[in-house]
């Protein structure tokens, strides 16, 4: 209904022409932005690593008791599932958790992947204390989307821009407007507080991070022309971009159209609900990603509906090579003209929620060669050993020769926190893993305060109930003689 009405918005705001031809001669003018080659990270990256550090290293000497025994601390990496709003609550509950045993401040980096993208963004946007975050989002959480209060017209306005600049139009850009409005609402009246949920960017998180006062967030999509051996994308308030494609562009300069690395598009970033859509763009899924996904059981019981996985297979065959999707967002092909590009000629390139690669963003830390990784997961099957992401993250990491410790799925599957570690091979990252036992429908779409509290506190009580198990492991990892470099790409 709510979408229905946005769409009818745009039809009675017709774009203005002759503004449109004005600013297609901005289009053409001087470069604004160009892209940067290779894989190593950005600039503006090492620096907020730099200033995060003075806030990490007393707090991670406060939590083990004792002097590091390095002047680099080592990174410490939170990587949270997607899971919709099951997995939103879950991150949450890690924060609360870690803030109570005195270990939030000693987090480097959060990786979060779909749902959790939501509530971390609103924990960077919103500068509420996290009590106070976990009020508003639980009442947020607790009616339909679209039935609170809403800026049509700054919607409206950003699909113009969207179609002045000759940018595609998705089922994105309305899913985004409402997670944006959901997500990044003002916790005070608009007339208190002015609501820029529909006008926030990506880039305006940059000084924030910049200043060390928060971890360092590296969003996840994978890109669909990479289907089915997905390749991934990182966003970041600095910069966006792929070890994939080889190239990597300012954040300010998301959406723009580039020819050999140089962009001469003026048109404005694309907004931050466009970002939040995309990373949990699960819709947009091929029935390849639903069989190899393992969706099926997760939207039968959603829509209680009995969906034959012989006909999905049997679809999926006959159809053609190239994967169908219901209009999946896409942005500009930043690498196109690269020869280090692998999508040279491609003009656009489609952003996917990256659960169909992995509902755990390791990918992206694994090759910042993390020592210590906090994994939340409240993904689908994290109870269940034949389906827990750990063995695709494992997969992974075996491919691409990245070390793990040995992992028991046994007790990763039953366990409130399993220690994972292998001191026999320093190289090998200690990995603290806590999963949801609580299983409400990646697709419910309202929480009462009962169920959200289930989910929020089994995560962050499971932190508090083993704080001296999560210390001992990080001692361990500290003290344990190695010659890791702590942070390499």
């Amino acid at each position: 209904m709510i979408i229905a009405m946005l769409m009818l918005s745009i039809t009675t705001c017709q774009p203005n022409i002759a503004g449109q031809e004005k600013s297609l001669q901005q289009y053409i003018s001087q470069p604004v932005a160009y892209a940067r080659i290779g894989t190593a990270l950005g600039v503006q990256e090492s620096m907020a690593l730099a200033a995060r550090q003075t806030i990490t290293t007393p707090a991670l000497t406060s939590f083990i008791g004792q002097p590091l025994p390095s002047t680099t601390p080592p990174s410490i990496a939170a990587v949270c599932s997607g899971g919709g709003y099951r997995a939103a609550i879950a991150s949450l509950g890690l924060m609360q958790g870690l803030a109570a045993i005195g270990l939030l401040d000693a987090v480097t980096y959060w990786a979060p992947l779909s749902g959790s993208t939501w509530a971390t963004t609103a924990w960077m946007t919103h500068n509420m204390a996290l009590n106070d975050l976990t009020a508003y989002l639980k009442t947020q959480l607790s009616v339909f989307p679209g039935t609170q209060p809403l800026d049509k017209m700054a919607i409206v306005d950003n699909l113009r821009t969207k179609l002045t600049s000759l940018r595609l139009l998705s089922f994105n850009d309305f899913q985004g407007a409402l997670l944006a409005n959901i997500f990044l609402q003002p916790q005070s009246p608009p007339s208190a507080t002015p609501d820029h949920s529909q006008t926030l960017c990506l880039s305006n998180l940059a000084p924030i991070i910049a200043s060390g006062n928060y971890p360092i967030p590296i969003f996840s999509a994978v890109i669909g022309e990479t289907a089915p051996r997905y390749q991934w994308m990182e966003l970041s308030p600095f910069e966006v971009g792929s070890p994939y494609l080889s190239s990597w562009i300012p954040t300010t300069a998301l959406g723009k159209t580039f020819t050999k690395g140089i962009s001469y598009d003026s048109y404005p970033e694309e907004k931050l609900g466009f970002v939040l859509g995309l990373c949990g763009s699960a819709y947009a899924a091929s029935i390849n990603d639903i069989i190899n996904a393992e969706l099926l059981p997760e939207l039968e019981a959603s829509y209680n509906e009995n969906l034959s996985s012989s006909w999905l297979a049997y679809l999926s065959a006959e159809l053609p090579t190239y994967p169908l999707r219901f209009f999946p967002p896409q942005i500009r092909n930043f690498s196109k003209g690269l020869a280090s590009s692998p999508l040279p000629t491609d003009d656009n390139v489609t952003l996917l929620d990256a659960g169909m690669s992995c509902d755990l963003p390791f990918h992206p830390m694994l090759r910042r060669n993390i020592p210590i990784y906090i994994v939340c997961d409240a993904s689908d099957y994290c109870t269940d050993i034949p389906t827990n992401m750990m063995k695709v993250v494992q997969s992974y990491a075996t491919a691409n020769n990245y070390p793990l410790p040995p992992l028991d799925y046994q007790a990763l599957t039953t366990q409130q926190v399993t220690i994972c570690t292998d001191p026999t091979n320093p190289q090998a990252p200690l990995i603290i893993y806590i999963p949801n036992f609580f299983s409400f429908s990646t697709f419910k779409t309202t929480y009462t305060a009962t169920e959200f509290d289930t989910v929020f506190n089994g995560i962050a009580q499971a932190v508090v109930t083993n704080a001296a198990q999560i210390k001992a492991a990080i001692q361990a990892k500290i003290n344990a003689p190695t010659s890791n470099t702590w942070r390499t790409v």
